[in-house]
Parts: C-alpha cells; structure tokens; sequence
C-alpha cells in the first residue's frame, strides 16, 4: 500500500516546480483523482478475483525493491548534514517505533502504528531543533508577509 502512495512522488514534485501549475494545481489534480477512485471502486472491487496472492505479492514485492534506493536517500540525508549520527539515530528511533507498536500494541493502536512512527520522530527531531517550517518555501509566489 505504501507503494503506491510514493508512487505519485514524482510527478507531484514535477507538478509543484513548474510555474504554470505549482501546489493549487497539484492538489486539485490529488482531488480530481480521489474523485476518479470512488468512481473505479466498485468496478476494482468486482476484478478483485483476478489478481491471485501470487500476482498482489510480486508487485508489492518489486515495488519494495525499487523503493529501497527512495527510503535508504531519506534516512542519509543530503547536503552537508548526509549520514549525521542524529538524524540516523531518529530514523532509528521512528523504526523500531514502529516494530514496537506494531508487536505490543493491539487494535486500532496497532492499525495506525507507522503514523504514531512518524509522530514520534517528528516529536524527537522538534525538540532537537532539527524541525524548520517555513511555509513561504511551500508556497510559491505567494510572499511571507501574507501567510501570518
């Protein structure tokens, strides 16, 4: 599943840097596809039966293994501050978040585990000082003056 997600990455990214579509457009172009996705559904549902456990399982598999280099990139890091003890101690951290939620936790806990994962490394990284929100970087031509 999480496949998928980052699947759109990189054509969201090119979306956001081009000028003519920037971040209005690529969030009405996530809408207009949400939109096309509750229309499919039904129709996805009923070919269900056509994708056997070998055909699912080989497609996650392979999309793991090409996203190996994306999340192996994220956790170095890049520029000056790429392999920095910190920031591979929080990936650390998030990892084995997870795992322990995952093992010890039970119901909805457990179903939400990666996102209380990313909560806590987010938490970790804030109090390090490693967290920097600057919302005029997010959005393009719109000056920081108008974003208070």
């Amino acid at each position: 599943m999480m496949g998928v997600t980052f699947a759109a990455v990189p054509p969201m990214m090119v979306m956001v840097s081009n000028p003519g579509i920037g971040l209005r457009g690529m969030f009405g172009a996530i809408i207009a596809a949400g939109l096309i996705t509750l229309l499919l559904a039904p129709l996805v549902g009923r070919m269900i039966k056509l994708f056997p456990p070998v055909v699912t399982g080989t497609v996650i598999t392979v999309t793991g293994l090409n996203l190996i280099p994306v999340g192996v990139n994220w956790v170095a890091g890049r520029g000056p501050n790429a392999g920095d003890p910190v920031n591979l101690g929080i990936t650390a951290l998030v990892l084995f978040s997870i795992i322990a939620i995952n093992k010890y936790a039970r119901g909805f806990l457990r179903n939400i585990a990666v996102l209380l994962g990313i909560v806590i490394g987010f938490v970790v990284a804030a109090l390090l000082g490693r967290v920097v929100i600057r919302m005029d970087v997010f959005i393009r031509g719109l000056p920081a003056s108008k974003l208070s």
